[in-house]
This record gives structure tokens, sequence and C-alpha cells, in this order.
């Protein structure tokens, strides 16, 4: 088995009685000479700018109102084919249509017909009376 091993480090005698060379730190920031740029100049370049941001705002709000008008026309479209469905489900069920079916299949007319109230749902029902010996309550009463 063989070790391996680093030479030792001898430290160099630092000496204080010899001068050392002055040396000054490289500078950490090159100055770059800018022209100096005319107000008018970047009056006008701020004005471009602005321009140019008021111009794209103006585009993305056009794109959004075209976009809205076609979904627009979409939503025209859609209930105007369901309002078309709707009818067209509903006048099969019209009494006329009803009893006409009821003639063609030899069903019997009815002798007395009894149009129901309408009735607002708030209004609450009254129990029904049953001939049975049957108790009923009420549901909220339980």
């Amino acid at each position: 088995m063989s070790v391996v091993t680093f030479p030792r480090r001898v430290d160099r005698l630092v000496r204080d009685d010899v001068a050392r060379p002055q040396t000054r730190p490289a500078p950490t920031r090159v100055r770059v000479h800018r022209r100096a740029v005319s107000p008018a100049r970047r009056s006008a370049i701020v004005v471009l700018a602005a321009l140019a941001v008021s111009v794209a705002g103006s585009m993305l709000a056009a794109n959004r109102q075209v976009q809205l008008q076609r979904l627009q026309n979409e939503l025209t479209t859609a209930q105007s084919s369901y309002a078309q469905s709707v009818s067209s489900v509903s006048s099969l069920s019209t009494p006329g249509v009803v009893a006409t079916e009821a003639r063609g299949l030899h069903l019997v007319d009815p002798t007395t017909i009894t149009q129901v109230p309408a009735v607002s749902l708030a209004t609450p029902l009254a129990l029904p009376r049953f001939t049975s010996p049957i108790s009923v309550t009420s549901r909220t009463a339980r």
C-alpha cells in the first residue's frame, strides 16, 4: 500500500525592511464619452415612442372590438336557432294538436275540460284529503 504525500508548503519569509513597489488598483469602470443629445432630438424620440405606443394600443382595441362583434353575431345566430327549435317543439304539444292526434288514434273525446289556474310557486299548497285511515303530516312539521 502506498501513501501519497504532498510536499510541505514553505512560507516565504516576508521582510519588512525591503520596500515593495507601489501598485495602482486597476480601474473598475471605464468611462465612455457619449455625445450629448440635443433636447429637440430627445423630445422627438419621446414623441415617436408615445405615438408608437398609442398606435399599438388602438390596434389592440380594434382587434378586441372585431372579436366581440364576431361573438355577438355567433350569439345572435345561436339564439335564433334555439328560438326556432323551441317554437317547433312547443307547437307539437298544443291542445289542438293533441286532440287531433287523439282522434286519429280513436281515443274518446273528453266530456269536460277543466282549465287549471296558474298558481305562484311561493304559495304553499294545502294538504290533500284522503278517504283512507292513513294520517297525513306535513314535511315541514316533521
